[in-house]
């Protein structure tokens, strides 16, 4: 079958709409635009905060996390120490840091207020509602974070805990993003709609976690013994990626399933 009989067989389904919201959005470029920005931003940010609870010299909190939640160790745990290891200079340095962190996170707040009017065809956002943006970013980490200590809880109590608090964080991460997405599309989508984009990030987001615990690990390694600290540069930003590309496309795909009747979803022509 040729791509233009391909075209018009899904067109009218939601297959064809999906298609076209990803052709109208620009989702994949937007995904990956908005992932290089909200890396811009908390990079900076993850030095700044580091630098100023670390003494000079030492290696951050970050990368000790990091170095513990993956189990690096090797080029991949040294490449990490390095690339997170607090430098000797004056708290100058800091202030100026945390400027550009907060310039680029409400730049980064006002293209993901953007980009969801986009997907749910919504008016963009005025000026007086650029917090709304902020307050997204803020409930995101959030969600990140709480995922942060789940190795640690299967080390120290067992997989049978594990799975409890996996199946609550879920639940969490659910109620969570059904807040984001009433944050930012402003009460004007249906509830039960955003309740589907929920049910999807959740899924997403846990797919990433999966991902991640299998992925980060020997890509650091790899990306370390081949580049050294600029590799664990990439395999982050992968990461941040992978992320970003569920927040996006999971209401995406939401928006455009719920969008006609369930009936109308695999008509054909």
């Amino acid at each position: 079958m040729s791509v233009s009989g391909l075209a018009a067989r899904v067109e009218g389904t939601v297959v064809g709409d999906l298609l076209e919201a990803l052709r109208r959005t620009r989702s994949v470029d937007m995904s990956y635009t908005i992932a290089a920005q909200a890396f811009v931003a908390l990079f900076p940010l993850v030095l700044v905060i580091t630098g100023a609870f670390t003494g000079n010299g030492d290696h951050s909190v970050f990368a000790r996390q990091l170095v513990s939640r993956f189990g690096l160790a090797g080029a991949a745990r040294l490449a990490v120490e390095q690339l997170f290891t607090t430098p000797s200079s004056g708290s100058g340095v800091y202030w100026l840091g945390l400027l550009i962190t907060l310039l680029s996170a409400f730049s980064l707040a006002r293209r993901v207020s953007r980009a969801y009017a986009l997907i749910w065809e919504l008016p963009a956002p005025t000026a007086r509602q650029q917090w709304r943006g902020l307050a997204w970013l803020l409930l995101q980490v959030a969600m990140v974070v709480l995922v942060s200590g789940l190795r640690d809880v299967r080390r120290d109590h067992g997989f049978g805990l594990t799975v409890v608090l996996l199946v609550t964080l879920l639940g969490v991460w659910a109620v969570g993003e059904f807040f984001a997405q009433r944050l930012l599309t402003f009460g004007k989508v249906a509830h039960s709609r955003l309740a589907a984009a929920a049910a999807v990030v959740t899924v997403g987001r846990a797919a990433v976690v999966v991902w991640s615990g299998a992925y980060l690990p020997s890509a650091l390694d790899r990306q370390a013994e081949l580049y050294g600290p600029i590799g664990v540069v990439f395999a982050l930003f992968t990461w941040i990626f992978a992320s970003v590309a569920v927040l996006l496309l999971g209401p995406l795909l939401a928006a455009v399933a719920t969008a006609r009747p369930v009936q109308t979803w695999l008509r054909t022509r």
